[in-house]
C-alpha cells in the first residue's frame, strides 16, 4: 500500500530561504555517526554532491577554480594586513563573482555554474571562505534565516548574503538591530508554517549539510515523494539532530490517511526512529 499525502497544509509549511534540489543519483551519502571532525574541504564537497542535476565531470574544474579565488584572497591578507579591509573585499567580491541572483531551492553547485544562490549555499561558501582565511566567525540560525558573525581583534562583523547592499555590517548597534530583527521574525509565521520552536543558534558548517538535507524533506513533501522525504530527514538528522525533524515528523503524521503505518515506516530508520515517539 503507497502512503498517500494529505497536501491541504503543505502550502503553508515552506521551509527557509535557504532550500534546494536533491538527487537520488548524487548526494553525500557517505555520513559517518561522528562528524566534528570533518573537514571544512570534506563538507564542500559533500555539499555540492547534493544537487539535482551533479555535474561529476565538471567538478574538478570548479573546485579548481575556487581554489584559486582563495589563494587570492590569502594573497590580499598576507599584502594588506587589515582585517577590515579584507572582509568588505570578501564579502563585496563574492557578490560580483559568485552570488549573481537570489533563488530559492537551488543547490550549491548551482551557485558555482550559474550564480543562483540561496541563504544557506551563500552563507555556507562565505563559511567556508572565513575558514580558508582564518577568521574566527560564527553561523548563525533561526527560524527562517541565517548570517555570520565574525570577530576579528575584538571588532564584531555580520555577514548576510542575502544582503548584497547592506550585507557587510560592523556598527555595533546596527549589528545588535539586525539581530534583534532575526529574533524577532521567529514569533512570525507570516504565509509560512509557525514553528512552535524558537531557534537562535551557532552551528557548525557540517551542521549545514543537514539543513540541506531537510530542505530538501521539505521539498520532497511538497511533490507527494513521501520515500524521499523520509530518506533525507534521516540523512538530515545525521548531521543536524534539529528539532524542524521531529516537528515536521509530527506534521506529517497529521496529515497522511494512515497514520500508523507511516509510524512504522519511520522506524525502519535508524535515526529518525529515535526522534519521535511512536504509539
Amino acid at each position: 500500500m503507497v502512503l498517500r499525502v494529505t497536501m491541504k497544509i503543505l502550502k503553508f509549511f515552506v521551509i527557509i530561504s535557504f532550500s534546494l534540489s536533491f538527487s537520488w543519483n548524487g548526494h553525500a551519502n557517505s555520513v559517518l555517526k561522528e562528524t566534528k571532525n570533518y573537514s571544512s574541504d570534506h563538507v564542500f564537497t559533500l555539499l555540492l554532491n547534493i544537487s539535482e542535476q551533479p555535474n561529476f565531470k565538471e567538478r574538478g574544474i570548479l573546485k579548481a577554480e575556487y581554489r584559486e579565488f582563495v589563494e587570492e584572497l590569502k594573497d590580499k591578507k598576507a599584502k594588506w594586513n587589515d582585517d577590515h579591509r579584507l572582509l568588505e573585499h570578501l564579502f563585496y567580491k563574492v557578490h560580483r563573482k559568485y552570488l549573481k541572483r537570489y533563488v530559492p531551492y537551488k543547490s550549491f553547485q548551482d551557485l558555482f555554474e550559474s550564480g543562483t544562490y540561496g541563504c544557506l549555499t551563500g552563507t555556507a561558501l562565505y563559511a567556508f571562505l572565513l575558514e580558508e582565511l582564518g577568521f574566527e566567525y560564527e553561523i548563525i540560525e533561526t527560524n527562517y534565516h541565517m548570517f555570520l558573525l565574525v570577530n576579528s581583534n575584538g571588532r564584531k562583523y555580520l555577514l548576510e548574503s542575502t544582503d548584497s547592499f547592506e550585507g557587510f555590517e560592523y556598527a555595533p548597534d546596527r549589528i545588535e538591530a539586525r539581530i534583534a530583527d532575526a529574533y524577532k521574525k521567529n514569533k512570525i509565521g507570516g504565509e509560512h508554517h509557525t514553528f512552535s520552536y524558537d531557534i537562535y543558534r551557532s552551528i557548525s558548517y557540517t551542521e549545514l549539510i543537514g539543513l540541506q538535507y531537510y530542505n530538501t524533506a521539505i521539498n520532497a513533501f511538497n511533490e507527494g515523494n513521501l520515500k524521499m522525504t523520509l530518506y533525507c530527514l534521516n540523512e538530515a538528522s545525521k548531521f543536524n539532530k534539529s528539532e524542524r525533524i521531529q516537528e515536521f515528523l509530527e506534521l506529517m503524521l497529521d496529515s497522511v490517511d494512515n497514520a500508523s503505518r507511516l509510524e512504522k515506516v519511520i522506524l525502519n530508520f535508524d535515526e529518525l526512529s529515535t526522534l519521535i515517539a511512536v504509539n
